[in-house]
């Protein structure tokens, strides 16, 4: 009788652990892999057909492939692969740690392609603190002087308009159009990929990364009570995230980033935070989701509706 009974408790866990319920699926390693393989397609395609002629020489130079990509670039490189499979292998890299985080995963729950629609509102319902905060902090920024290259298509119909007087006004602004939409469009494609490779490659690198080898650091090594390390490696991971944006570290090089402010530093911490407890509660798939939708959505606001000042 009680071997009937635990095995009537055994099959009833196991109904549990392969159905789970949706919070347990979508935070589940192999749930982010699938929901993830769209964005890592798009930054890849996006960052290989994206014509940058069509922007201005100042911002053509710009390398629309994200730091944290261009490390992990590098650090492929180093352990002997070469720069092109290493080129190729990054994104590979994504789907190589979800896999085994999945075979390590105590659960073996299923992946229903049914989770994605809800999976996208919800990482778009998360976005909005995340905008809402960004509108506040950014009012204590003082209006950023224009960099060279750079024309806003509005400015441009201005002063078309200013110059046409009564003949040929038309004629004048559908010019200005001409000449500076392609621009307008090009460095618009370019912002809403690199916000897709941020929301997963950042992810990738502070979060899933970062915080674990952190949490390492602090517990395991220095010894640290768990509650003050996952303390600490939340807080020293959105600090690095914060300042990578100010202080580039490439080829061995510091280099400056985005001029710096206080306010954009700030917001950049507290995003880091947010995002970092998106990751602890709802898992890597939603996080980078919620990442590259945000950059997505600021992207499009800023270009068309803020003359593209960031």
């Amino acid at each position: 009788m009680d071997n009937d009974k635990l095995r009537q408790t055994q099959g009833q866990q196991e109904i549990r652990c392969a159905g789970g319920n949706y919070f347990e699926r979508t935070a589940a390693p192999l749930a982010a892999l699938v929901y993830l393989l769209p964005f890592i397609a798009l930054y890849e395609i996006g960052t290989l057909f994206i014509n940058t002629e069509l922007i201005s020489t100042a911002v053509a130079r710009i390398q629309i492939r994200v730091v944290s990509f261009i490390w992990l670039q590098q650090a492929l490189a180093v352990i002997g692969l070469s720069d092109k499979f290493a080129l190729l292998s990054v994104p590979l890299l994504v789907v190589v740690i979800l896999i085994a985080m999945h075979i390590t995963h105590r659960k073996n729950l299923p992946v229903k392609f049914s989770d994605y629609a809800p999976m996208t509102m919800e990482c778009l319902i998360l976005t909005v603190p995340l905008l809402v905060f960004s509108v506040f902090f950014n009012r204590a920024l003082p209006e950023p002087p224009p960099r060279d290259g750079e024309v806003a298509v509005v400015m441009s119909v201005n002063a078309a308009a200013a110059q046409s007087g009564r003949a040929g006004e038309e004629e004048l602004l559908q010019n200005a159009l001409t000449e500076q939409l392609p621009e307008f469009v090009g460095k618009l494609l370019m912002d809403i990929v690199t916000g897709i490779g941020a929301g997963i490659y950042e992810e990738l690198v502070f979060r899933l990364i970062l915080i674990c080898a952190l949490m390492i650091f602090f517990e395991n090594l220095l010894h640290i009570d768990r509650n003050l390390s996952i303390l600490f490696s939340v807080i020293g991971s959105a600090l690095l995230f914060s300042l990578h944006h100010h202080f580039v570290f490439l080829n061995g090089t510091l280099t400056g980033g985005e001029p710096f402010t206080l306010p954009r530093f700030v917001f950049r911490m507290f995003a880091g935070v947010y995002f970092a407890v998106i990751f602890a509660y709802r898992g890597f798939g939603i996080v980078a989701g919620t990442h590259a939708f945000y950059d997505v959505i600021a992207a499009c606001l800023n270009h068309c509706f803020f003359c593209n000042q960031t």
